[in-house]
């Protein structure tokens, strides 16, 4: 899990298999999506003013971080920007791929999973789907407190209910949709790559 990190920052665990856990997500769908959104649900009210929202292993996507997460330099972070080293950088023609879908294609199958998100939840908050998107992936990023009370607790809420509950996208689909918007949800134009901590 995430002990690597004692002594180092402040964080929460949530569990997505143990509800006698004492930090659990009741929805077992989406990845990680599920229990970044638990998180903010849980601590809307009190949050810090800036979080990491990491995978609880120690390394992945060229991220350590044991060792990575202290050389984070807080006063220069902007509003959102991802931690990934590996260099996932994703480019989707949005209103192409719905036009012409063909899901054996990965970025058609996240341009309908995105579309699809959009319809039912996300645009609800965010107004109209963007044309193309440009995304650095690996759904780890540093995000300041601001930018995620611009949206009311409700949003993530509702989010985490369309996770449980919708059935047209898999659970694994359903996490990728968020790996893809997490940028959107937190501020970041759609058409611009998202910063990078360690550029």
């Amino acid at each position: 899990m995430a002990l690597h990190l004692t002594g180092v920052m402040p964080f929460v665990v949530y569990n997505t298999l143990d509800s006698s856990a004492t930090h659990h997500t009741p929805v077992h769908n989406g990845n990680e999506a599920a229990a970044y959104l638990q998180f903010i649900v849980d601590y809307y009210d009190c949050l810090p003013e800036h979080m990491v929202f990491i995978h609880a292993h120690r390394c992945d996507a060229g991220f350590d971080k044991d060792a990575d997460v202290q050389l984070i330099q807080w006063n220069t972070i902007p509003g959102f920007a991802s931690l990934n080293r590996a260099g996932f950088m994703w480019h989707i023609h949005l209103s192409q791929h719905v036009r012409h879908l063909n899901k054996n294609d990965y970025h058609h199958k996240a341009a309908h999973g995105i579309t699809t998100a959009w319809q039912q939840v996300l645009g609800h908050e965010l107004g109209p789907l963007p044309d193309e998107l440009h995304v650095q992936g690996g759904g780890q990023f540093v995000v300041q407190k601001h930018r995620v009370l611009a949206h009311p607790r409700a949003f993530y809420q509702e989010c985490l209910s369309w996770l449980a509950d919708s059935s047209e996208l898999s659970s694994w689909d359903k996490g990728m949709v968020f790996e893809y918007t997490w940028k959107l949800i937190f501020g970041e134009p759609a058409e611009v790559l998202d910063q990078n901590v360690w550029d």
